[in-house]
C-alpha cells in the first residue's frame, strides 16, 4: 500500500531512532494493521509501537485507529440525538435546563433566519458593531456553533473605535471582522478563566476531557485527561504544537502522567516543560464536582451511550464547555500511554453488540470510507 509523504517521513525517523530497518518496521506494522484496532501506519508510529520492548504483544493489540471511531459511535449511540450535542447552542440550552454550569453566551452571529430565543442575535455588521460597542472593550471567546477540535475558535481581546483586536491576528475593522466570520454561525461567550491552581500551568483555558459510557442502569467514567494549552495557544487541542495531555486518575483526580507529542511518539514529563511547575501527583480542584456534573450531563444525553465532555475548572467550580458524541482515541492513548481497548472498554463495546473483528473487516472492505 502506498505511504503518504508525511507518514513516510515519520517512518524513516522511526527507523533512524530505533536502528530498525524500514522493511522490518513495515512488516511489524502489517501484523497490527489486521488486529482488532486496525492500526494505520501513522497510528502505529505515533503511539511508539515501533519501539522494541515498549509493549507486550497483548498491550499492542489494545491500540486502536481513529478510522474506527465513527463506525463504533454509530453502533453505540442513537444518532438521531447527534444534533443535540453537535449544535453548541442547543446543547447549552439543554444543559441550562438541567441546571448544569456552562459558559455564559452573550451573543450568536447567524446570517440566516434561525431564531435563538433568549440570546442576542447578530445578523449583520451593524449588529456586530453595536454589540462590540456595548461591551466597551471587554474580551470574549468565539467558536462555531458546530464543529470539533477548536477549529475556527478565536479570542477577541477588545475593540478601539472601529478596530477589533483578535489574538494572533492583525487589527481589523468591524466590517472585516464580520466578513471574516462568513456564513458560519458563531457563539460569543464570556471568557472562562482557569482555577488558580491551573492558571499556574496555562494562561488560557485548560479543560478535562472525560470519556463517559452510559449503560441502562448507570453512567461510568472511562477515562479522564487534562488538556493543557501552551502559553501561546488559546485552544487546548492535543493536536496543537506545545500542548500537553495528562492522564488523570479517577476517582482521586490526581495527575499521573504528563505527555507532549513528538513526530514519532511522545515525551513524558513530571513538571511543566516551560515553567517547571510540578504536575505529576497534583490533585485537580473540585474533582468530586467534576465527576458529578459529568454524570448528570451524560444522563441528559443518555441515548448517546458513548460521550466525551470537556469540563473547565474555575475558581467557582467546574463548567461544562462542550459535549460530544464519541471522543478521540488518540488523545486517550497519548495521555495514558496505553491502548484505548482496555478491559472496561471492551466490556462496553460488547454490551453495545460490537464485534471489533467484524467491524474491522467491514472497514477494510472494498469501497469502505478511508
Amino acid at each position: 500500500m502506498p505511504v503518504d509523504p508525511g507518514t513516510n517521513a515519520l517512518l524513516h525517523l522511526a527507523a533512524r531512532d530505533t536502528g530498525r530497518s524500514v522493511a522490518d518496521i513495515l512488516a511489524d506494522h502489517a501484523i497490527l494493521a489486521k488486529g482488532p484496532g486496525r492500526l494505520r501506519l501513522e497510528d502505529y508510529l505515533r503511539n511508539g509501537l515501533h519501539v522494541p520492548g515498549r509493549y507486550s504483544a497483548s498491550e499492542r493489540e489494545d491500540f486502536i485507529t481513529g478510522r474506527l471511531h465513527w463506525p463504533i459511535v454509530t453502533r453505540c449511540c442513537d444518532m438521531s440525538w447527534y444534533a443535540a450535542v453537535d449544535d453548541k447552542w442547543l446543547c447549552e440550552t439543554l444543559l441550562i435546563r438541567a441546571d448544569l454550569p456552562v459558559p455564559l453566551t452573550v451573543a450568536v452571529v447567524d446570517r440566516s433566519q434561525r431564531l435563538f430565543p433568549g440570546t442576542p442575535t447578530l445578523r449583520n455588521a451593524a449588529d456586530l458593531g453595536a454589540f462590540l460597542s456595548e461591551r466597551q472593550g471587554r474580551p470574549f471567546f468565539g467558536k462555531p456553533i458546530r464543529g470539533v477540535g477548536g477549529r475556527g475558535a478565536f479570542l477577541c481581546e477588545g475593540i478601539e473605535g472601529n478596530t477589533v483586536h483578535i489574538r494572533g491576528y492583525d487589527p481589523l475593522s468591524v466590517e472585516a471582522f464580520f466578513d471574516g466570520l462568513g456564513n458560519t454561525p458563531y457563539l460569543f461567550q464570556e471568557v472562562v478563566r482557569n482555577h488558580p491552581d491551573l492558571l499556574a500551568l496555562a494562561p488560557h483555558l485548560a479543560t478535562v476531557r472525560l470519556i463517559v459510557f452510559v449503560y441502562d442502569d448507570m453512567v461510568t467514567l472511562a477515562f479522564a485527561v487534562l488538556k493543557v494549552p501552551d502559553a501561546e495557544n488559546i485552544i487546548d487541542s492535543p493536536l496543537t504544537a506545545g500542548n500537553l495531555v495528562c492522564d488523570v486518575a479517577d476517582p482521586e483526580g490526581t495527575i499521573r502522567s504528563v505527555v507532549a507529542s513528538t513526530p514519532t511518539g511522545r515525551v513524558t514529563h513530571t513538571a511543566h516543560p516551560r515553567t517547571g511547575q510540578p504536575m505529576v501527583g497534583m490533585t485537580l480542584p473540585f474533582w468530586p464536582e467534576v465527576r458529578h456534573i459529568a454524570a448528570q450531563a451524560a444522563a441528559v444525553f443518555a441515548p448517546l451511550r458513548y460521550q466525551s465532555l470537556d469540563v473547565a475548572i474555575t475558581a467557582e467550580g467546574p463548567v461544562i464547555v462542550e459535549v460530544n458524541a464519541g471522543g478521540s482515541y488518540g488523545m486517550i492513548q497519548r495521555a495514558t500511554q496505553k491502548g484505548f481497548l482496555q478491559p472496561h472498554v471492551r466490556h462496553f463495546l460488547n454490551v453495545c453488540g460490537i464485534d471489533l473483528a467484524q467491524l474491522g473487516d467491514t472497514l477494510d472492505s472494498p469501497g469502505a470510507q478511508q
